[in-house]
């Protein structure tokens, strides 16, 4: 978190470097994910979706309640075991939306 906050405040003075971290961080993971979906939907294990979204919100689903937690300096950090669990929990949550209906 603090290395977010510092790029946070350094981009007033340097706009493109916020816009280049995401490019080369959350966009690349969001775009592999994104064609593993498409990979997996041309298979017949997923649903047709538009993947870019879907990868969007696993990606939510997977780090958003982590990444609030981690902004509280009070919490704190998220064990091996709860991180796998917060995982499954949104496997399930997406799979629920996306799986193949038997």
């Amino acid at each position: 978190m603090t290395f977010r906050r510092a790029i946070m405040m350094e981009s007033v003075r340097f706009p493109e470097l916020q816009k280049t971290l995401h490019a080369r961080g959350p966009a690349r993971v969001n775009s592999a994910l994104a064609h593993y979906l498409e990979d997996q939907v041309s298979k017949g294990r997923l649903r047709q979706m538009n993947s870019t979204v879907a990868a969007r919100q696993f990606v939510d689903l997977v780090a958003a309640e982590m990444t609030m937690e981690a902004s509280s300096a009070s919490m704190p950090k998220p064990t091996t075991s709860e991180m796998r669990q917060r995982f499954k929990e949104a496997m399930d949550c997406f799979l629920h939306g996306y799986g193949v209906k038997d």
